[in-house]
């Protein structure tokens, strides 16, 4: 098979690949014109473009042409790692690839068979390529915004079988070299090396865009579960992650409903940027006053919720804590103190079970009694409680009906 492919057939399709490649990212740069990560993946493809078509022009730079190409090789690589620590809104220093080209134009100034000799040249390349792309597939790996999406762990094992792939060929240009025929290498593992390069060139164009569309996906969807002005979930998130967190969960668990009190006042007195400030800061006190694991959501307007997993701590004592905390706060608006105080409802796994419509509605009614009662406070929900509330009402009813009767 190798003898029928060659080396400018294998060379020919490679430069074919990275042509649609620099197309593709072209395009979706186009489309995504604030994603830093697709510019440095267009220029990715053209460098290594440049570096193929100064190979092509062998004849008329003469031995200049392997520095040129190696030097587009580098700026190729430095590239492909800018654009995943861009992805990962992380910088990628200038420095590293200058440093490099220092290093590589020193040692060819000192040791002019390193560009001169094509094997040795072949090894530097190798060993070059195959550490850049070890680095790439660490970044990619562990990077905060790509590791969660799909195609990250395709892409790391990409790059790490490229550069394992590289760091071979170092084997075959030191104990195996390839003769040259023509100035250009003609050994069986030269055409395998470009045949490799031509097939990681196609997956890694494939990857990076499939990157950009995973990332894209992924924050269409927070941004629909996510409350705008809060940055907390919105309603329909929070019941969704509760519904699931409350299957299987024992007894310790508990929903609570939040409700500020008197808001409609402040956003009327101080105007709705200073409620819309007080509603942040608001947030901001409840989530450090929260364990890490409990889910916390909007549900609209000034109402909130909050729910406790089992393990989380008595339900009591932190919405206490979250009651005081919000009341002793110095919430500030344009230099002026918003006073803010909170009611709070709770109602029990253990008390109501775990389905969602009844734990929310006895939590919301144990809000109402909260209300009730003076606002600035937390409220338990009881059976007991909503027996006396029901006989309260009765009674009333029945007073009512009584002097109805007495008046006619």
């Amino acid at each position: 098979m190798l003898t029928a492919l060659d080396t400018a057939t294998i060379f020919a399709c490679f430069m074919l690949a990275m042509v649609a490649s620099a197309v593709t990212m072209t395009v979706v740069w186009f489309n995504n014109p604030k994603s830093h990560s697709a510019g440095y993946w267009t220029f990715t493809y053209l460098t290594g473009i440049a570096a193929g078509a100064i190979l092509v022009l062998w004849q008329q730079l003469g031995s200049y042409v392997v520095i040129l190409s190696t030097l587009s090789i580098y700026a190729c690589h430095w590239f492909l790692w800018a654009g995943f620590r861009s992805f990962n809104n992380q910088t990628a220093p200038i420095s590293v690839l200058v440093v490099a080209v220092f290093v590589y134009l020193a040692a060819v100034t000192y040791n002019p068979s390193l560009y001169l000799d094509l094997n040795l040249s072949t090894a530097m390349h190798s060993l070059f390529i195959g550490a850049a792309s070890l680095v790439s597939a660490y970044t990619v790996f562990t990077g905060p915004e790509s590791k969660s999406l799909p195609i990250t762990l395709s892409a790391t094992i990409i790059l790490v079988s490229h550069g394992l792939f590289r760091f071979s060929f170092l084997y075959f240009t030191l104990f195996d070299p390839s003769p040259i025929v023509d100035g250009r290498m003609a050994a069986p593992w030269w055409k395998i090396s470009l045949l490799e390069i031509f097939f990681n060139t196609m997956l890694m164009a494939i990857s990076t865009v499939i990157l950009i569309k995973d990332r894209s996906e992924k924050l269409h969807r927070v941004a629909s579960e996510t409350d705008v002005l809060t940055g907390i979930a919105n309603r329909r998130a929070f019941v969704e992650k509760t519904k699931n967190a409350a299957i299987g969960s024992d007894t310790g668990a508990a929903l609570a409903v939040l409700d500020l009190d008197h808001f409609k006042k402040i956003n009327d007195k101080y105007g709705h940027a200073a409620g819309d400030t007080a509603l942040i800061d608001f947030v901001n006190i409840v989530t450090k006053c929260l364990p890490r694991k409990a889910l916390f959501g909007r549900m609209g307007g000034e109402e909130f919720a909050v729910y406790l997993p089992s393990g989380s701590g008595e339900p009591l004592d932190i919405l206490e804590k979250v009651c005081k905390q919000v009341a002793e706060s110095n919430i500030q608006h344009n230099s002026t103190h918003i006073p803010l105080t909170l009611s709070i409802g709770i109602a029990t796994i253990e008390a109501v079970g775990n389905n969602f419509d009844t734990l929310f509605a006895s939590a919301d009614r144990a809000l109402y009694l909260a209300k009730q009662e003076g606002r600035n406070r937390v409220k338990l929900f009881s059976h007991t409680e909503r027996l006396r509330e029901m006989f309260n009402q009765q009674n009333n009813l029945a007073e009512q009906q009584t002097r109805s009767i007495q008046a006619s």
